[in-house]
């Protein structure tokens, strides 16, 4: 399902680290990134854009994802 994650106050980045791939599907999508590394590894602002993965078809998604909020503008 396609959405954001607002924060109350500040910035919050994502990082996120694919491990491994589905053979087919779970394609993330985002309205915008700040950093993309062959879709690998994804720098994006997920209070400010809308995103998304695609449904898993066959296989299975591993993401390290590390999550960044700065309190101050």
């Amino acid at each position: 399902m396609r959405h954001n994650d607002p924060v109350s106050s500040g910035s919050y980045y994502k990082l996120n680290l694919v491990l491994k791939e589905p053979q087919q599907g779970g394609v993330f999508e985002t309205d915008r990134v700040i950093f993309s590394l062959f879709n690998r590894m994804v720098l994006f602002r997920p209070d400010l854009y809308d995103h998304s993965v695609s449904r898993i078809e066959r296989g299975k998604r591993i993401l390290l994802s590390i999550a960044l909020h700065f309190p101050w503008r």
